[in-house]
């Protein structure tokens, strides 16, 4: 196949950004442990117990990524070792579809604070983060798969498929973040950071409609989607086409990595609030909401779909139909998509909003705690946890978390290093279940994060 189109070519748009991000998520398993120095990351309210400076691009890295599939839903065993993918005809389509959910989901991110400092001083506390944030979201429907699958059903009368909510979106930016935090009394503490944010990169595929009418010599498709593009190195295949009147055209037929160039694409501005509230003794509530905010991408390169109702006649049916190879090649003639003139969007960060309680007991040694985090974007990833902490002063703190969420559930634990002057931190979370193949990729489902920090402490603890 030498062409990639709308489908083949947004799938194949996620896989490069997504082999270039790899895979991340947030370090949240510190939301409740006050020596963790860069937990104002999820609540600006909340400050470390003391001052602070970070390690220079070290001072907080954190790697992860979810799914609701692995390569078992793609992939299956056969005799004598040998493997099948799922449009193989050795593999039945029942079989295969009944392990795909209606909508399959990828979130992946990388955080990396670059450069960060915290100290006491104008009447509260007081940080500065550079950080770089890299992340991908892909949502792909079942009806999707159905049809790479199984094609053509009847061979006397028609197929149809109704084909929509197609997303991936990928972005990379920097942001330059100032925060200030105080106590307005015994029981109230607020928070909050603005952002100057710096872009390098962004794509975004939607296709929300395509409806495919499969009869004996002819392909009908009613089809509207956009991308847009605002990456370097990710340039557009152009060739001529010949509409349904006969006249005659230059379509994009899909896109592929040319050499990358490192580029500012675009800035914006962020925002983050947050607010602590302890009613009673021991008790603890509190709420933020991060990434308030936008990034205007400029030199953007946008497209949409030629025509909302295409026929195509070229089809040649053998008596077994086509099988799925031969229904990818035939599908790449009939979508085509076309530039229209937006050369900069603005687009909304994806905005998270954290939610959390704690209850703590032995004057604070011990604590259990429960928080809700919610990130929203083109595939909206929401979580709660339960989380028990455990603290020796001057030493160590620790937090065991179990969480559930859209994308499926996992168990982690964090250990923070931290007598006076140093604090180290590592983190892991992972599916239980998680099964890996010889080459290390996830065989069912995956929902794990990896993170890591060192910072160095300074000045009279503040807490």
């Amino acid at each position: 196949m030498n062409k990639l189109t709308t489908i083949t070519g947004i799938i194949t748009l996620a896989a490069l950004l997504l082999a270039g991000t790899a895979s991340a998520q947030s370090m949240r398993s510190s939301y409740f442990l006050e020596s963790m120095p860069l937990r104002h990351k999820f609540n600006p309210a909340l400050s470390g117990e003391y001052g602070y400076v970070g390690f220079p691009v070290l001072s907080g890295i954190s790697f992860g990524a979810s799914t609701n599939f692995g390569l078992s839903t793609f992939f299956f065993p056969g005799e004598n070792g040998t493997l099948y993918n799922f449009l193989d005809p050795a593999v039945a389509a029942d079989e295969f579809l009944d392990g795909v959910k209606n909508i399959s989901k990828l979130n992946t991110s990388v955080d990396l604070t670059l450069i960060s400092t915290g100290f006491k001083a104008f009447g509260g506390f007081n940080t500065l983060d550079i950080s770089l944030h890299t992340g991908a979201e892909t949502q792909l429907p079942k009806d999707l798969f159905r049809f790479l699958k199984s094609g053509r059903t009847s061979l006397d009368g028609a197929t149809s498929y109704d084909i929509k909510d197609i997303k991936v979106e990928a972005s990379a930016y920097m942001d330059i973040a100032l925060g200030h935090s105080r106590k307005i009394n015994e029981q109230w503490e607020v928070g909050a950071k603005i952002k100057g944010i710096i872009g390098l990169g962004y794509a975004h595929a939607n296709i929300d409609k395509l409806n495919l009418t499969m009869e004996q010599s002819r392909w009908i498709i009613e089809s509207h989607g956009t991308v847009d593009i605002s990456f370097p190195g990710i340039v557009p295949k152009r060739e001529l086409s010949t509409d349904t009147q006969g006249n005659e055209q230059e379509v994009v037929s899909g896109f592929e990595m040319d050499d990358y160039s490192f580029g500012i694409q675009g800035g914006g501005f962020g925002l983050d609030l947050g607010a602590v509230y302890r009613p009673i003794k021991n008790l603890t509530l509190s709420l933020a909401i991060t990434d308030i905010g936008f990034i205007h991408w400029k030199n953007n390169q946008s497209f949409q779909t030629v025509d909302n109702r295409l026929v195509y006649t070229g089809m040649d049916y053998t008596q077994n139909g086509l099988d799925g190879e031969d229904l990818v090649e035939n599908f790449e003639e009939l979508t085509k998509l076309e530039e229209t003139d937006k050369s900069s969007i603005n687009r909304s960060l994806r905005t998270s909003l954290n939610i959390g309680a704690e209850y703590s007991f032995l004057n604070n040694v011990i604590s259990l705690g429960v928080l809700s985090h919610t990130k929203f974007g083109a595939v909206t990833y929401a979580e709660g946890s339960f989380v028990a902490n455990i603290r020796a002063p001057k030493a160590f703190s620790m937090s065991l978390n179990g969480t559930i969420s859209n994308m499926g559930g996992s168990f982690g634990a964090l250990l923070n290093i931290c007598p006076k002057g140093f604090n180290f931190f590592l983190g892991v979370d992972c599916y239980p279940g998680l099964k890996l193949s010889p080459q290390y990729a996830p065989v069912n489902k995956l929902n794990a994060n990896v993170s890591l920090g060192l910072n160095f402490t300074f000045g009279e603890k503040l807490l």
